[in-house]
């Protein structure tokens, strides 16, 4: 059987080919499986340490809004959030056109929208929905039609081919044609109205608002069931990778078996520590199109402790790290020769503490350093701390699938024993295998051996011997404990100012101003709480109930109520007050809505002190209720003339306090203040003994 093996390659190739990490060719420039061999070159065939990201598509950078004329075009997998290149930039009547490209290809769908980074809420028309964005009078409603406030609209393409047309766009500039679809681009236009200059830093803080979209990307093919749909699934990603053509273009590359039971062990549901699961491993993340593939690929790889190896009939098969056993046993009488027996990496290379950054997708989408993977044994027998190299697994998303990672790199680096052996011709098929059994008890030897080179040797045409590299690796590897899943670290709060306060405690009601000869002016009185900063300046608004169309008040910066004349007596008001501040950044309003305007003069009428009570250890509980006059806004109580508390009350409600006199004799009153400033007469008052 040997020789029939050997007669089966070509004598040509010399005396020696090697494979997997040693060049496979010889002077006949010839490779064993041809192009397939080149495609499984370097990272395919064993996963090396992926490099770090570009900068261009590190996941800070991805969600930026760019404005190049030749940026490289992305292409996404899983899950991800990204901003975009800007292709078009125009305004016409005050409202902004940007269409931001986010991706090459066809996505499946769009989960959220960020504005300024900031997560917003959109109808079915597009219309951004969130509070923040809304002001009466715009012109958006009036030329795309929806009866909403907002100023800002977002429409999305998801890269089909042929794609809609813009025709918001095309409407107002005809030379935007149906030659400008972008057929096969991931885009969104956003039109943004502009704002009258007293809201304008309240909308539009940073400009024109940075664009993100949170999205499921790319749909693979599932072998399993015969369908296409978004996934997160290493074994369905890498497959579409080899296949696609802007990966590897190789489609019979792909073993649709062996990435159909890749895909079950990722889809296996991991128990989390701190509750509910998790699949075994997912992907997500960005490659640029100019990228080598190799480099893309061993980026996905590595977020999932994979492995290429070749199969029998010159074909990829995938590997994701997990527990194996081995179909084949290699014996002392397989063996030629052993070499090269070490144990494990010398002191230079070996570690016990390994430190990693991935892109925590439950964060934000953030790149974060993992808890390091620290192996307190290896310490006990290394006699001390060694720290590894950061390993870079960008497309993992999530804290404890990066553990997991980062265990099976950590015992592949760092192997019990390692060793160069040459066995016999009878070894051959275990070149395509990624485990094997070394049962060699004449020389100590046993265990699980992963393969990581390997070379053929021949003799005048014939197959003279195997040469494995091998590292034996321990199955424990592949198994995290819940405890070994580690904490993923928590972002601080962002260091955003807290912004421009909401007025409190504010009131209004219908109230007259006397004009003379026994007339009044119908109005409104307003009152408001002072802030706490005088830095800040009140600004009221007014107008008919329902209508949008707001007035300013001119008021004093340090005013806390002011009286609008000049209403229509009976007619409804919206009445609105908010703060600006020194750089004329106006806050959120506090409005009051469908406030009746009247011609009232009368004095407000004092509340009523209903008990003063000795509650012993010189405190006295005193008891009051504020007149049912809805100009009513806070009620005042005086001891012996002096004030003791002045609160905020509603019409017709009851106060009560303790209020700490000593002992003693004294006097106590209560008054109304209105919400004109207006302060009442003094009540009928309780003179009360307090011991």
């Amino acid at each position: 059987m040997v020789q029939a093996i050997g007669l089966l390659l070509p004598a040509s190739l010399g005396s020696t080919i090697t494979v997997a990490g040693v060049t496979l060719a010889t002077s006949a420039g010839l490779t064993i499986a041809g192009s397939i061999v080149n495609l499984l070159g370097g990272a395919l065939i064993q996963s090396a340490f992926a490099p770090d990201l570009p900068d261009p598509i590190r996941p800070e950078n991805i969600k930026i809004n760019t404005k190049n004329e030749a940026a490289p075009r992305l292409r996404h997998y899983g899950r991800v959030r990204v901003g975009g290149n800007v292709v078009f930039h125009r305004a016409r009547n005050g409202i902004s056109y940007r269409v931001i490209v986010h991706g090459h290809g066809e996505i499946d769908e769009v989960e959220r929208y960020f504005l300024d980074a900031d997560p917003v809420d959109i109808n079915a028309l597009g219309y951004v929905t969130t509070e923040k964005y809304q002001l009466a009078g715009g012109q958006l409603t009036a030329l795309f039609g929806d009866a909403t406030d907002s100023r800002v609209r977002l429409l999305s393409r998801l890269g089909k081919v042929p794609a809609d047309v813009y025709q918001e766009i095309s409407a107002i500039w005809a030379e935007w044609t149906q030659n400008h679809r972008l057929d096969g681009l991931w885009t969104t236009l956003i039109i943004a109205e502009s704002v009258p200059p007293e809201h304008y830093r309240r909308i539009y803080p940073n400009n024109e608002p940075g664009l993100q979209a949170e999205a499921r990307t790319s749909r693979c093919f599932d072998p399993r069931s015969g369908a296409t749909h978004f996934t997160e699934n290493p074994a369905l990603i890498v497959a579409d990778f080899l296949r696609h053509p802007d990966g590897f273009n190789r489609p019979q590359a792909v073993d649709q078996a062996n990435i159909a039971a890749e895909a079950d062990i990722c889809d296996v549901q991991i128990p989390l520590a701190h509750g509910g699961t998790e699949p075994r491993y997912r992907i997500g993340g960005s490659y640029q199109l100019n990228e080598r593939p190799q480099t893309v690929l061993a980026r996905m790889l590595s977020a999932c402790g994979g492995r290429m190896r070749l199969t029998p009939d010159g074909r990829a098969r995938l590997e994701v790290g997990a527990e194996r056993t081995p179909t084949m046993t290699l014996r002392y009488a397989d063996l030629l020769e052993l070499a090269d027996i070490q144990p494990g990496p010398d002191n230079l290379d070996r570690y016990n503490h390994l430190p990693a950054r991935y892109v925590d997708q439950s964060l934000g989408f953030v790149e974060v350093d993992a808890q390091p993977f620290i192996d307190q044994q290896r310490i006990a027998e290394d006699g001390e701390e060694m720290v590894g190299p950061v390993l870079a697994i960008q497309m993992c998303p999530s804290h404890v699938q990066a553990r997991r990672v980062m265990k099976i790199r950590m015992a592949r680096d760092n192997p019990a024993l390692q060793m160069r052996g040459r066995f016999k011709p009878s070894a051959l098929p275990a070149i395509y295998e990624g485990i094997v059994r070394l049962e060699i008890p004449e020389i100590g030897i046993t265990g699980d051996f992963e393969i990581d080179k390997y070379g053929i040797a021949m003799d005048s045409g014939l197959l003279t011997g195997i040469t494995l590299q091998l590292r034996q690796i321990d199955p424990d590897a592949f198994r995290l404990t819940t405890v070994e899943q580690g904490d993923r670290q928590t972002l601080p709060l962002p260091d955003t100012p807290a912004g421009i306060p909401l007025p409190k405690h504010v009131a209004a009601a219908g109230n007259g101003v006397s004009s003379g000869g026994g007339a009044a002016i119908a109005g409104i009185a307003v009152a408001w709480e002072s802030p706490a900063s005088d830095a800040l300046v009140p600004v009221v608004q007014y107008a008919p109930a329902g209508s949008g169309q707001w007035v300013d008040v001119v008021v004093s910066s340090s005013a806390t109520n002011i009286q609008i004349t000049g209403l229509t007596d009976g007619a409804q008001y919206d009445v609105s007050v908010s703060f600006k501040s020194p750089s004329d950044v106006v806050g959120s309003a506090e409005v009051i809505s469908d406030v009746v305007a009247n011609t009232n003069v009368t004095t407000i009428p004092a509340p009523t002190l209903n008990s003063v009570t000795d509650a012993g250890g010189g405190v006295a509980q005193v008891s009051v209720t504020a007149p049912a006059d809805n100009r009513t806004w806070r009620v005042r109580i005086e001891r012996n003339g002096t004030v003791v508390t002045d609160a905020y009350i509603q019409p017709g409600a009851s106060l009560s306090i303790d209020d700490q006199s000593g002992p003693g004799t004294f006097t106590w009153a209560s008054r109304t203040i209105s919400v004109s400033g207006d302060v009442s007469a003094s009540s009928a008052s309780i003179t009360q003994t307090i011991t």
